[in-house]
Order: structure tokens, then C-alpha cells, then sequence
């Protein structure tokens, strides 16, 4: 896989081996990637791929504007469900709970 962009330390922009655009997560996968690398396999943790869609785009936009952190509670909660219900959860649930779990805390921190 080749990064295509760095969205943060967590989560880069990819192609696959068919040119398929993937949001790859993994730990300080996005640190000191450049575009063009090829990613190490070791570091590669969950891969989301993209539909060619304004949907794909849109939550492309969202995982640049996520911050780090709400991405990581998002992850822990997915783990936690796909443990419990024996990994029965849909991985493109992601986008949707990244984008509710950091307008909640958003609207916490605003006392809303």
C-alpha cells in the first residue's frame, strides 16, 4: 500500500495493490510517512476502504478534521463491540460513530 496523504499520526490516505483508495489506521502509521512511501505491513492495523462516492469524500473530509484522540475512543469502542457480539460489527460503522463520538465531545467541551 502507498500513501497517498497523511491525515495524522494514526491514519494515511492509501492505495492497494488494485489502486483502490483506503483510510489505513495504525499506530504513528501517519509519522514521518511521505506521499509515495509504500507502508510497512507491521504497522497497519485496520484499513477502511473508500468508495468512489461522495460518501468516500465526505468521510475523507471527516477523518482529516477528526481529531486524533476521538479516533482512538472510537477504535477502543469498536474492539470492545466486535469482542462482545463475536466481530459481528460492520467496519464501516467507523465513519458514522468517528463523526457522532466528536460531535458529542464537541458539544461536552461547549457545555451543550
Amino acid at each position: 500500500m502507498k500513501v497517498i496523504k497523511v491525515l495524522n499520526n494514526s491514519l494515511v490516505l492509501s492505495t492497494d495493490g488494485d489502486n483502490n483508495e483506503a483510510i489505513v489506521m495504525g499506530k504513528g502509521i501517519g509519522f514521518n510517512s511521505k506521499v509515495g512511501d509504500v507502508l510497512d505491513p507491521a504497522t497497519i492495523e485496520k484499513v477502511y476502504v473508500v468508495q468512489n462516492s461522495q460518501k468516500g469524500r465526505d468521510y475523507l473530509r471527516l477523518m482529516e478534521n477528526t481529531p486524533e484522540e476521538h479516533l482512538e475512543i472510537v477504535q477502543m469502542i469498536l474492539a470492545e463491540a466486535n469482542r462482545q457480539l463475536n466481530g459481528r460489527i460492520n467496519e464501516q460503522i467507523f465513519f458514522t460513530l468517528a463523526d457522532h463520538i466528536s460531535f458529542a465531545i464537541e458539544r461536552y467541551h461547549k457545555g451543550i
